[in-house]
This record gives C-alpha cells, sequence and structure tokens, in this order.
C-alpha cells in the first residue's frame, strides 16, 4: 500500500435483510436469510408484526428451502449444501446433515417422518429420517441436468422439479424407482422451478415463462394448462393459487382465474401461502404481506425486529455528494455524516452508470434497464431485453448517441449472450444476440463514436460452454455490425472489464491478465498482470485505476506499469468487484463488509 493513501471506512455496504426461503405454522411465518452475514432465521409472528425469535446459522452462504413438518420447521442451506432444524424448544438450530459432493440444497419437503433435500450441482434427492437421525442419498433425479430445483412428497411419491432441461421426476418412495412424467408440451422450458400438490394432481410452475399447469397424479398424460406469466403458487383444500401481476389468483378446474388478494409490486415474491382464502407472501427484500381483495398490509422485517445483516454488495456508484450500493432488490445511499438510506428497487443492480444525476441499473433477474431518481425518489423498469437474456453483466452510456448499452448473459440451459441498446429519448431497445458468436458480453467501453464489446464464454448457468477463448471486437451500434475482431489473452475463459483512454484500449480477464490493445491496428501492444481473480477498472485524470476483492490498483498509461494502491482488503462482493471514482479522485472499494473511500493524504497527514 502506497503511504500516501489513507482508507476511511464508511459503515456497512448493504445494511439489509434478503430472504429466500419461508414456510407457515399457524399464525408465524419463519424466513431464512441469503447472501448476508451472518446467516439467519427467524419467525414472524403475524398478529403483533414483531420477530419472536432469530437465530444465526454461522459458516453457511445462505438459506433455500424450508418446510414444517410434526410442528418442527427444517431448512437447506447452501454453501454447504446442509439440512438443519429449528429447535423445537425454539433455543437455537441444529444442524442434522451435511451433503459433502453438492453445494446447495435448493427445496425441502416433509411427509410421513421423513425430510427430502433436492440438491445442485448433480441433482439428487436425499432423504433423512427424523426419528433414526439418519440421512441416504435416493441418487440423481435425472443424469442430464444439475439442479433439482423444486420437491413435493406424498405418502408413495416424491415429485422432483429440475433444471435446465426442465422435467419432473416421480420417484416412487418404496423401490425407488423414478420415472419423468412432464407432458412433452412443456419440456422446451428451463426448469420446473417450484411445485405443490393436491390429493388428485401436481401442480407445477415452469421457468422461465412462469408456465403453470397442473398434472394427474394417477395419469400424467392427462394434464391442463392453468395459466402463464405466475410468479409463485400455493394450495389450499385442494384450490390452486398464483401470484401474478401483483394480485393473488385463485384457480377453479372450470373457471378462470379469480381475484382474491392484492400483492406487493416488489421485487422476487418467491413464497405464497393461502390459509381460508387469506394470502400471505414473502418477497426477497425483506418484507412479508397480507392481502385481501383491494387491500395489503406490508411487513417490513427489519421494522419488526429483525437483524439486518451485512450484505455482499453487488455494484457501487459515486454520484454528487452520494455513494450508491446495490444488493438484493435494495440501493443503499451513503453521505458522510447521515445513516445509510435504503430504498428498494426491482431486481438486484449488476451495474450501474450515473447520466445527469440519475441512476441507470441493469438488473438480474431479467435484464432489465431500471431507472432510479435520486432527488424524486422515484424508480421504475424502463425496458426489459428479453432474447432469452437474465442476466445483466455491464452497463455503458454513449452521451453522443444518448443510449445506454447493456450487456448480457442468457438464461439458465442457454448459450449466447447480446448487446442491447436502450434509447433514453424513444424509449426503444435494439437487441444483437450472439454479437460474439457463442459467447455472452461482459465488458464494454467506448472512445468517441467507437465501442468495444468485451466477452466471455460462459453461457447461462446449468450449461456447459461451446467457445473456448473470449474475444475483443469493435462494434457498429447504428449498423449493429461487428468489425474487427481479436484474442487478446488466449488462456482464459472470460474478460472482466474494457476502458478506453487516449486511443488505447485497456483490459483485464478472470484470471487478472492484463492487456492494451491499439484499436486503430488493431493488436495487443502490452501483456502483463494486475490482480488475482475478476477486477474492473475506470479512468481518472490519465490514469487507469482496477479494483480486485483484494486490492485498488494502478496502471502507468505511459510504462503500463501497475503500482498497488491498496491491497488486504478481503472485500466482500457479490460477484465482480465495481470500482468508482468520485469527483476529487476518491476511489470508493469494500474492506470485508464494510464501504471504504480510499484517498490521497494532505501533505499535513
Amino acid at each position: 500500500m502506497e503511504e500516501r493513501f489513507r482508507v476511511t471506512s464508511l459503515g456497512r455496504a448493504a445494511p439489509t435483510i434478503s430472504i429466500s426461503a419461508s414456510c407457515r405454522v399457524g399464525d408465524a411465518v419463519h424466513v431464512g436469510t441469503r447472501s448476508v452475514h451472518p446467516t439467519r432465521v427467524a419467525a414472524l409472528d403475524l398478529a403483533s408484526a414483531t420477530t419472536d425469535a432469530q437465530h444465526e446459522v454461522p459458516g453457511v452462504g445462505g438459506i433455500r428451502g424450508m418446510v414444517e413438518h410434526d410442528g418442527v420447521v427444517y431448512f437447506g442451506t447452501y454453501h454447504p449444501a446442509s439440512l438443519y432444524r429449528i429447535d423445537p424448544d425454539g433455543a437455537g438450530v441444529t444442524e442434522l446433515a451435511t451433503f459433502d459432493d453438492e453445494t446447495f440444497v435448493w427445496d425441502v419437503a416433509a411427509v410421513d417422518g421423513c425430510v427430502y433435500a433436492g440438491t445442485y450441482p448433480h441433482a439428487t434427492v436425499r432423504e433423512y429420517d427424523v426419528e433414526a437421525g439418519e440421512a441416504r442419498s435416493l441418487g440423481r433425479a435425472r443424469e442430464d441436468v444439475d439442479y433439482a430445483r423444486s420437491i413435493v412428497a406424498s405418502e408413495d411419491t416424491i415429485y422432483v422439479g429440475v433444471g435446465t432441461k426442465a422435467q419432473l421426476v416421480a420417484v416412487d418412495r418404496e423401490s425407488g424407482e423414478k420415472r419423468s412424467i412432464l407432458p412433452a408440451e412443456l419440456t422446451d422450458e428451463n426448469t420446473a422451478y417450484e411445485l405443490a400438490l393436491t390429493d388428485d394432481e401436481v401442480i407445477v410452475r415452469l421457468t422461465p415463462d412462469g408456465t403453470l399447469c397442473a398434472i394427474d397424479r394417477d395419469d400424467p398424460s392427462s394434464f391442463r394448462l392453468v395459466d402463464e406469466g405466475v410468479s409463485t403458487v400455493a394450495v389450499d383444500a385442494e384450490t390452486v393459487y398464483g401470484f401474478k401481476d401483483g394480485t393473488v389468483l385463485q384457480y377453479g378446474v372450470d373457471r378462470g382465474p379469480e381475484p382474491i388478494g392484492s400483492g406487493i409490486d416488489n421485487f422476487e415474491p418467491f413464497w405464497l401461502s393461502v390459509d381460508d382464502g387469506a394470502a400471505v407472501g414473502a418477497s426477497s427484500d425483506g418484507s412479508v404481506w397480507s392481502s385481501g381483495v383491494g387491500d395489503v398490509e406490508v411487513i417490513d422485517l427489519a421494522d419488526a425486529g429483525m437483524s439486518r445483516g451485512a450484505e455482499r454488495p453487488q455494484a457501487a456508484l459515486a454520484l454528487d455528494d452520494a455513494v450508491y450500493v446495490t444488493s438484493h432488490g435494495k440501493i443503499h445511499r451513503h453521505r458522510d455524516g447521515d445513516a445509510v438510506e435504503t430504498r428498494s428497487v426491482p431486481g438486484e443492480g449488476k451495474a450501474m452508470v450515473a447520466v445527469d444525476g440519475t441512476i441507470y441499473l441493469a438488473t438480474y433477474p431479467d435484464a432489465s434497464v431500471v431507472e432510479y431518481d435520486p432527488k424524486r425518489d422515484e424508480r421504475r423498469t424502463l425496458a426489459t431485453i428479453g432474447e432469452t437474456q437474465n442476466r445483466s453483466r455491464t452497463i455503458h452510456y454513449d452521451e453522443g448517441r444518448d443510449a445506454l448499452y447493456v450487456g448480457t448473459r442468457p438464461d439458465y440451459g442457454h448459450i449466447g449472450g447480446a448487446v442491447a441498446a436502450f434509447d433514453r429519448e424513444t424509449g426503444d431497445v435494439r437487441v444483437h444476440r450472439d454479437v460474439v458468436a457463442e459467447q455472452s458480453i461482459s465488458s464494454i467501453a467506448r472512445d468517441g463514436e467507437d465501442v468495444y464489446l468485451g466477452s466471455e464464454i460462459q453461457g447461462g448457468l446449468g450449461i456447459e460452454p461451446v467457445a473456448s477463448t473470449p474475444r475483443l471486437v469493435s462494434w457498429d451500434p447504428e449498423a449493429f455490425e461487428t468489425g474487427w475482431e481479436l484474442a487478446p489473452v488466449e488462456e482464459t475463459t472470460g474478460i472482466d472489464d474494457v476502458v478506453a483512454l487516449d486511443g488505447m484500449l485497456y483490459g483485464v480477464t478472470v484470471d487478472g491478465d492484463l492487456f492494451v490493445v491499439d484499436p486503430d491496428v488493431p493488436e495487443v501492444v502490452h501483456r502483463g498482470t494486475v490482480t488475482d481473480g475478476w477486477t474492473t477498472l475506470a479512468t481518472h485524470e490519465g490514469a487507469v485505476y482496477g479494483l480486485s476483492t483484494e486490492a485498488v490498483i494502478r496502471i502507468d498509461p505511459r510504462t503500463y506499469d501497475v503500482t498497488t494502491v491498496v491491497d488486504g482488503l478481503d472485500g466482500q462482493w457479490y460477484g465482480n468487484p465495481r470500482i468508482t471514482i468520485g469527483d476529487e479522485g476518491e476511489i470508493y472499494a469494500l474492506s470485508g463488509y464494510d464501504l471504504v473511500r480510499v484517498e490521497e493524504s494532505s501533505p499535513s497527514e
């Protein structure tokens, strides 16, 4: 670390509650967090809107899947893939089993004294016998998939929804025999993402289209399409319910959907429960809501007494006198001397850019452009890219064309990313799919009228890459055509970032390789090393700066020498570290879970 720089902590970068698992036990809703340190479970009493109990779950990345069985709540975790219970006396949590060859438990179900878990990356079904205290594997649900994403169980059959090739697998509880029962008409979806049971049917919600279908449990060849665009599903007293476009719908067998309640128009309403016609839901931004027709009550879990954790941030942006940090469904504003202000936004802001005081976020999971106006405290979704794209990787503003460019990665199980151009004046979106053949777009740079794209070989999750080497290409945003193309570094899987300075392009790979390209030739004029792992770049006053999880570095544009400004950061980013530089040259980074400002000391210091 250069002695002339000082590091100032601005406190927790993303103090929030992000939940990813829930179940209902009587008048209480139990929830579990994800990507928040420390991981917690809590019980929310709906009548009093307070959290009666909360417990830390140490040493895990988060919670996926939660179920009540015989009055006890069980839940699955990821990193590592384990099964826990909330102790019946409310004193804490107990680890029941760890599945060493897996990294995720995606969902859990329970019946007849057994708890079942669906896993990733081997799509296995695990059984835990509550009385014996023993776990066993029932094998892979299917050999050609990675995700056992959803699971429900009856007295004789375990139903497993898998992806990234959507299929529904019925597992006989006694013999272990497996058979695929999803109608062929529906197997072009990615994942059987959510399941529910009635006495006669298994209800399946498929993604990405939100297709809801009901399959006869005795005769799977008999099925009915219920709806599309559904974001979560529930069953109560043999009636099927779904959440769609901010409304809770009841689906009758012989009639169309009827609204029974309003929901919240918010990020990822991932869980729904209906009891005697009254709906309760949970959203991943840390809220639980209850609903009747035209009426909805929202409970913020933090207001209810649940402790905010330190979430792993996804992007950062310095603007005027503040720094903005994104997390799951949230944007956090940091200003010297003020408490952190947190607002809900649609989706996860994977990257941000500011234009005339307004912030534009490139988001996941639906690859959208979201506008946030800090002065008016207003947010809205401007466009969704579509074209099977779901994971935004970068965003760049072209002031000459008044356009925003977003680079994306495709949905689960797909190959071929895109670059999208959003016209700020007209609101039109043009999408150039597969602009680099069979690769995703991870970085964008512009020098005057010229635009350059860096790629990564990764496609959507759950599918192996097809290409072998990432590319740097010139791109014409008006003709939607590429020009020259080269591979600046052969032995890598992706280009993390590219910036332009004085007619040259500076780039870094996912492995920390530095390259400098003269685009007029085009050819690589320098190769070197910046830092280990993911790095993003920014320019300021004639130099190039980079940020990794561990260090802030500076690249001299004359000699290409790399010097370390600060190291030992151990920044807890969720994905790529996102460098941002303020008007006075101060650099913002993470140290652990804290937002820090790195700046030159004054001569007197």
